[in-house]
């Protein structure tokens, strides 16, 4: 029998949140271990709460040079011999420095466990800094500061970060070619000395390990160190918008425009995080939203339209984000705060909003597969705070939430009149049909005011 309805949407299988073993060393460093015997290897991830935004506003690069520059030399061993070591061990490594924390990654063989954790030990203990290695790392770095300055992306993240938080550390999205410049050796000790402690960081297995073995093999290898926690400084918030504003980065000959519309949001654990995070899924989270099917679908607009979210430990922001022609980038963003206000006004019927949950249980059984992904959730977990039953009882909270709850939710915290409009594109092409929505403050790509 033929049916105009969609078929209905299939109850998933949600498996449990496992339940992760801890431990603490003498030192302060809480040791986690996510089993997994499927395949022999196993992943370490050394995770400390301090990031981007831990800088210093002298230097806002010596976090992540600091971070980048610890596999290129110890007291004992140099970078080739680092890197041939890895070679041999099969060991793949990585850094990351996000905003308000850091991680060293590794994944080695089961068997080649026990020397791997040395040599991690041996980075984090022992970096020597280089100066070699410091000067390469600033050519790398110098060119990678240099290509974002090209990219439409970045120039509007950047420019919406900076309006929403001014000189606030959340508006650190990079840091100029100058501080680069200007880092040196006695600043990056002083970094791993101030960043770089037991107390406060963590250090998850995952993989082919067992829990006791998992802690005598830290404590072996990273029970001398030593260190206080950092000091969480956290600076006074800066207050959200009054009213819309409207700002163009001047992007010379560039053929289409970016457009972002950008939202002061909610930390990590706030009581209607849950709802916001539905009612952006409903706005702009998958090719079934509301803004993908109207700027694409219906107009034509562009290849996707899509609304994200970022959470900090003391605020958030909702970004709506989309590349457009730039003879309709007026158009995009009067349909983009259309949706808005249409969020604001109509609830998602019940077989959108059990869409919406189930592409969000969905995304959350897939963190789920595999134990490095489930060791990443419960190190951030962690290291922001949340309650020991936040991914526990994540299913259920989404349940919870009614079509009425995300209309006054967005109601609350998603209004068109107070966001931040950035435009990436040639001014001569939009500048024009900008000023219809405000005042339009103008920019280069270096973030410089222009008449």
């Amino acid at each position: 029998m033929k049916t105009d309805q969609p078929p209905a949407i299939a109850p998933l299988p949600i498996p449990g949140y496992p339940k992760i073993p801890d431990a603490v060393l003498g030192n302060g460093l809480r040791v986690l271990t996510v089993e997994d015997s499927a395949l022999p290897k196993v992943s370490l991830c050394l995770a400390w709460p301090t990031g981007r935004s831990s800088d210093s506003t002298g230097n806002l690069a010596l976090t992540s040079l600091a971070v980048e520059l610890l596999e290129e030399g110890t007291e004992t061993r140099d970078s080739r011999q680092i890197s041939d070591l890895m070679d041999q061990l099969a060991i793949h490594y990585g850094t990351q420095v996000r905003m308000e924390q850091s991680q060293l990654t590794l994944t080695v063989l089961a068997r080649y466990l026990e020397p791997a954790l040395e040599l991690l030990a041996d980075l984090v203990l022992n970096p020597a800094f280089p100066e070699e290695e410091l000067e390469k790392a600033r050519s790398r770095w110098k060119s990678h500061l240099l290509s974002q300055r090209s990219q439409p992306v970045f120039l509007a993240r950047e420019r919406s970060h900076s309006a929403l938080y001014r000189s606030h550390p959340y508006s650190r999205v990079s840091f100029p070619v100058s501080h680069v410049e200007a880092a040196d050796r006695d600043a990056l000790r002083g970094v791993h000395r101030r960043l770089l402690a037991p107390r406060g960081a963590l250090l998850a297995f995952s993989g082919a390990v067992q829990p006791d073995r998992a802690s005598r093999l830290a404590e072996r290898h990273l029970g001398i160190w030593t260190g206080e926690a950092p000091q969480q400084d956290r600076a006074p918030l800066p207050p959200a918008p009054e009213s819309r504003r409207v700002l163009l980065v001047h992007r010379p000959h560039s053929v289409q425009a970016r457009i972002v519309v950008a939202s002061r949001g909610l930390p990590r654990g706030h009581r209607d995080g849950t709802p916001l995070f539905l009612a952006n899924q409903v706005l702009g989270g998958s090719a079934s939203s509301r803004l993908f099917l109207n700027l694409r679908e219906d107009k034509g607009y562009t290849y996707g339209a899509y609304s994200t979210m970022k959470w900090y430990r003391s605020d958030g922001v909702v970004l709506i984000g989309a590349d457009v022609r730039s003879d309709v980038a007026a158009e995009s963003l009067q349909e983009s705060l259309k949706e808005l206000k249409r969020l604001r006004r109509e609830p998602p019927g019940s077989r959108e909003l059990n869409r919406c949950r189930a592409e969000l249980t969905g995304r959350y059984i897939r963190v789920l597969e595999t134990s490095d992904s489930v060791a990443d959730l419960e190190v951030s977990r962690r290291l922001d705070g949340l309650p020991e039953d936040h991914y526990r009882n994540y299913v259920q909270r989404l349940q919870r939430v009614t079509p009425e709850t995300i209309r006054e939710t967005a109601r609350t915290y998603l209004d068109p009149g107070r966001t931040v409009i950035t435009v990436v594109a040639d001014r001569s092409q939009v500048e024009e049909d900008l000023a219809h929505l405000g005042p339009v403050s103008v920019y280069d790509t270096d973030g410089n005011r222009l008449e």
